[in-house]
């Protein structure tokens, strides 16, 4: 049996290679590939012209032929089976099966002669599947005021934790190579008076401070609390100290918050007893409770971190001269080249590619150069995952 299997997978090969003589170079990949990323191929196609009536036919028959072979190019799988009849005679059955879909193409050359009508497409191929994390090589972050609460009840030792926590959460983010952050932690955003990083001489820009940002560009909004609690038993009771921290992160051009993380961490303080010598034994010294503090601190700022590094970057298409404007660019990791998927209210999905790009937009124009580009104004578009 095994040596069977072995001679119907020599048979499935030979007539798949060929097959691929005549594919114009298209390659086998295993199924794996299927995890692939979404990439450009190109891929011609051949028909016969049976007569000059049938020429629209035999270009339908070249484009169709030039779609498989792209789609192979993504990846294919073999199907096949043998069958004996009561002659014995052995009938082998092969099917190849593309594994990823073509998601848009165009053509780019046409030739037609007598006999033949061969027709060349440049196709995106692939499975648009998240990896769930974007990847951005970039971005920029500004740190507000944050909001600060001390439960009375506490030791009067934790009044400057929450600055503390600040000043860990800012030293973290800081030290992360993908975002560049602006620190203005002693101004609210009502007090900043957030402005359009348009103009460079701005009065309270140089006077009591305003926050400059771009489109695109991140902010954070915190708010660190610190609560007392117990727990009583019949002799003995349990102080605690619990740590709340929220961050709002909100993207400046953008409505509302993009996504708000909250952190609660209860940490033990110590217990409370009849006998004032074990009370103060079992005390949590400040040298451990300010190490649990900054880890928890910390945590909260890799959680922020990993937001803004995966989060995918949205925008939406706006008319312009030169195809399509969108309020992104090199400050937010934006390429030239770079691919990014469009979904309109009346429009199917549609690969756009980026043609220029400046510090705070970029000019997209579609792969397929006959869409309407009216029809994507205000569409929302998603860039493809970063490398």
């Amino acid at each position: 049996m095994r040596y069977f299997l072995l001679f119907i997978s020599m048979v499935s090969l030979t007539i798949f290679g060929t097959h691929l003589a005549h594919s114009r170079g298209v390659s086998v990949l295993d199924d794996g590939s299927m995890k692939e990323q979404v990439r450009v191929v190109t891929a011609t196609g051949r028909a016969i012209i049976q007569h000059q009536d049938a020429l629209e036919e035999a270009r339908m028959l070249a484009l169709e032929d030039a779609l498989y072979y792209a789609a192979l190019q993504g990846g294919a799988k073999i199907e096949g089976f043998s069958s004996v009849d009561t002659a014995t005679a052995l009938t082998d059955m092969t099917v190849i099966k593309p594994i990823t879909q073509i998601l848009d193409y165009k053509v780019i050359g046409e030739i037609a002669d007598e006999t033949h009508y061969e027709l060349t497409i440049e196709a995106m191929v692939g499975d648009r599947q998240k990896s769930g994390c974007q990847s951005r090589p970039i971005s920029h972050l500004t740190l507000f005021k944050p909001f600060m609460a001390v439960d009375p009840a506490l030791p009067g030792y934790l009044s400057q934790a929450p600055i503390h926590m600040s000043h860990v959460i800012t030293e973290a983010l800081s030290a992360d190579s993908n975002l560049r952050v602006m620190d203005i932690r002693h101004l609210s955003q009502q007090e900043a008076g957030v402005s359009k990083a348009s103009s460079t001489i701005d009065y309270r820009t140089l006077t009591t401070g305003r926050a400059r940002m771009y489109n695109g560009d991140f902010g954070v909004n915190s708010s660190i609390s610190l609560r007392a609690e117990k727990q009583s038993d019949m002799f003995l009771t349990n102080e605690y100290v619990t740590l709340d921290i929220t961050s709002e992160i909100f993207v400046y051009g953008e409505q509302g918050v993009l996504k708000q993380v909250t952190d609660t961490a209860r940490i033990f303080l110590g217990e409370k007893r009849l006998s004032r010598t074990l009370s103060i034994l079992t005390k949590t010294n400040r040298e451990t409770l300010q190490k649990l503090v900054t880890q928890e601190s910390q945590k909260h700022a890799k959680k922020l971190s990993n937001i803004m590094r995966c989060i995918p970057l949205e925008t939406t298409l706006e008319p312009a001269q030169a195809g399509l404007l969108i309020k992104r660019g090199a400050r937010q990791g934006v390429k030239p080249k770079q691919l990014a998927f469009a979904q309109g209210n009346d429009t199917p999905l549609t690969i756009l590619h980026v043609t220029d790009v400046s510090e705070s937009t970029a000019i997209l124009m579609p792969l397929d150069s006959r869409h309407d580009l009216a029809s994507l104004h205000g569409a929302t578009v998603t860039f493809q995952e970063f490398d």
